[in-house]
């Protein structure tokens, strides 16, 4: 039997990072990627080529797919970094049979408190796999497991002395809403910095160590189920969140995070 693990969900850019968390804490998993996944770029420009990726395995859909089948029919312990509920669900009859399975919940960790289905269907496979999430804010239900941020992997980084505020994932902010913001953060003696919508991973890499600072959004009591990538980047990048000053469930979750912040 053998240890592996497999992330379903990912590609491209996403979950780069909670990839070599697995490399870091996970040493003894060989892991199973997408052939699209941008893991390389990540640990070489991201990362300083910190991990070795000698069990690291690019396939491509159809061959992803069948390796996973494989490992779970020949009872391996498998961890599953990434994988959407449609595909545990379609899983299941062998992740029951195989009995060594743990899975990582990312943003669909948020489906346990809106939708009665997706809870249901989540606490059934609690049953047959341990859940897990990266999450020191958690408040879902107590059968999802509580891990260490795995996202936290800290990147060699000189910090720009700026007063640049990264802004990323705007998608659906109106211009009036920016500059709105804009206008708050220059009070402050701060300047909003806004990266665009598909930016590659380079680029976005640049930004990070081109600023200070990342905004983190209104978003309810998303990041309260869901890990936060925002969070994590900036733990990783030695850099200061910036919250509206009445956002008071965000800065709840972020208080249990080993975070600075500012509020605006």
């Amino acid at each position: 039997m053998a240890n592996n693990c497999f992330d379903l969900m990912a590609r491209g850019n996403s979950h780069c990072c909670h990839h070599m968390g697995i490399l870091k804490y996970y040493p003894e998993y060989v892991l199973y990627l997408h052939n699209s996944s941008n893991l390389k770029i990540a640990n070489s420009h991201y990362n300083g080529a910190k991990f070795k990726l000698n069990n690291v395995k690019f396939l491509n859909t159809l061959f992803l797919y069948l390796r996973t089948i494989k490992s779970l029919l020949f009872r391996d312990t498998v961890l599953f970094a990434g994988l959407h509920l449609k595909q545990a669900v379609l899983l299941l009859p062998m992740i029951v049979f195989n009995g060594r399975v743990t899975i990582h919940l990312h943003g669909q960790a948020h489906g346990l408190k809106r939708k009665f289905l997706k809870y249901a269907l989540w606490r059934l496979i609690s049953f047959f796999a341990t859940l897990e999430v990266g999450n020191p804010a958690w408040i879902g239900p107590s059968f999802v497991n509580i891990i260490k941020n795995i996202n936290e992997i800290y990147h060699p980084v000189l910090v720009s002395g700026n007063n640049n505020v990264l802004f990323y994932s705007a998608i659906g902010k109106k211009p009036t809403e920016l500059l709105i913001l804009k206008q708050k953060l220059e009070e402050k003696n701060l300047v909003l910095i806004i990266a665009e919508s598909g930016i590659s991973y380079e680029a976005l890499d640049q930004l990070f160590r081109s600023a200070n600072y990342i905004y983190l959004d209104y978003c309810g009591d998303y990041y309260s189920y869901s890990p936060c990538g925002h969070i994590s980047d900036a733990i990783c990048y030695g850099l200061t969140l910036v919250l509206n000053f009445d956002d008071f469930l965000n800065i709840s979750v972020v208080k249990k995070y080993p975070v600075n912040y500012i509020l605006a």
